[in-house]
């Protein structure tokens, strides 16, 4: 039985999608579980799984549209199935509330009778292509039977037609060429991290304080229990002590963990803290939620497998939403001290220089070499003044300097 496949809701927050990659193309037959379609969120990308076996009569959708939650971007059917599109839409939509369509669907179609229901792996076609790299093709005169698709499964993707139409039209080599080696489309989690990034900057006059730590007995505390944490199955790096640092510190000075909400200051009673982790599609800030109720073995538990997760590509929004403050640590990359851009609608963020090793003087004449990291705290100095944040920073470092002071 023919059935409309839509954008699904992925979180509480999610509104719309975007269509990455058509897998499958219109014809092709897929398996129960196949992947057929990737669709990409604002933060993160889903491999949409065909729910039944049988054909891909009918493609709704574009790469590159941008759709609502709810509405339909294919149709699965049986081989030869006769199905009434327009009434599949309307039905679609009446089920998850989405909103009225601008174009209506044909009042039926038919899925294609030539493409089998596989029992394996279906037959690969002679041109896979996606419909948007198709009608690309048509307008511009280019020939598909020319051009060796990069896409999945060696389907023609959009770039591809494009480099050959530049191919067809060139007519001279300049003396002095640029040569780009690679073109990177800005879509997905990097067009939506670069666009928050901007409008962070232009929004929130940001100020940066930095602070050096010396973590000598952090470090110690650290090696003092690690076979008591390691005897539950843990290990808690140094990060994760700074996270519940941070996350106690937080508490003590609230206004540092709030949002601007139009003409008002939302101050927090919980720490949902962003850990922000540099992934191959770009930034991605998972949130280790109500980190200031959390043990420190649970703190190392919970945001090591949540780390994966969003490495992995498996993180969904609700894993990504509802922070109220962000560490991003750039110390194992060799960076002394930064200046971080805000992630909003957060007021702050701290950004982690490396460990290194300095010699310093201690008690009035004595010098010895101590383990230090500077802490860089950006904050929005429209919702925190200059003293409260000094406050604040001044408290993580008292923290991680005496960390017999952490309450586990």
């Amino acid at each position: 039985m023919a059935k409309a496949i839509t954008v699904p809701k992925l979180g509480l927050m999610m509104e719309k999608a975007t269509i990455a990659t058509w897998i499958k193309q219109e014809g092709d037959a897929v398996n129960k579980g196949e992947v057929f379609c990737i669709i990409e969120t604002d933060k993160v990308n889903f491999e949409m799984e065909a729910p039944q076996a049988g054909v891909l009569a009918k493609v709704m959708a574009e790469e590159g549209s941008v759709l609502p939650v709810g509405e339909v971007i294919a149709v699965i059917a049986q081989a030869g199935e006769t199905f009434d599109l327009k009434d599949m839409i309307r039905q679609a939509r009446e089920e998850t509330g989405a909103p009225p369509v601008e174009k209506e669907a044909k009042a039926s179609a038919e899925a294609p009778a030539a493409a089998s229901i596989p029992t394996g792996r279906a037959e690969r076609r002679e041109i896979k292509v996606s419909p948007l790299a198709r009608r690309i093709a048509e307008e511009k005169g280019v020939a598909l039977e020319g051009i060796t698709g990069t896409g999945p499964g060696g389907s023609i993707t959009k770039e591809d037609v494009l480099k050959a139409f530049e191919s067809k039209g060139r007519v001279s080599i300049q003396a002095f060429p640029l040569i780009v080696s690679k073109k990177v489309p800005l879509k997905g989690v990097k067009k939506v991290v670069a666009e928050r990034m901007a409008l962070s900057w232009h929004t929130a006059p940001r100020v940066t304080q930095v602070l050096e730590v010396d973590m000598t007995e952090a470090v110690r505390f650290r090696e003092e229990h690690r076979g008591i944490w390691e005897s539950k199955g843990v290990r808690v790096s140094l990060n994760d002590i700074l996270i519940k640092a941070v996350a106690q510190a937080l508490i003590e000075y609230p206004e540092v963990n709030s949002s601007l909400k139009g003409d008002e200051i939302e101050i927090y009673g919980n720490v949902n803290m962003g850990i922000a982790v540099a992934t191959e599609r770009g930034l991605i800030v998972p949130v280790l939620r109500n980190a200031d109720q959390r043990s420190l073995v649970e703190i190392a538990r919970e945001s090591g497998a949540l780390i994966q997760k969003t490495l992995d590509g498996k993180a969904v929004v609700d894993d990504l939403s509802f922070g109220t403050f962000t560490i991003t640590n750039l110390g194992t990359f060799g960076i002394d001290l930064f200046t971080p851009i805000i992630n909003q609608p957060e007021s702050a963020i701290l950004g982690v220089g490396k460990l290194d090793r300095k010699v310093k003087v201690v008690n009035g004449d004595k010098i010895v070499i101590r383990s230090v990291i500077n802490l860089c705290l950006s904050f929005d100095h429209r919702v925190i003044d200059g003293a409260p944040a000094a406050r604040f920073l001044c408290r993580v470092k008292k923290i991680l300097e005496n960390p017999a002071q952490i309450k586990d």
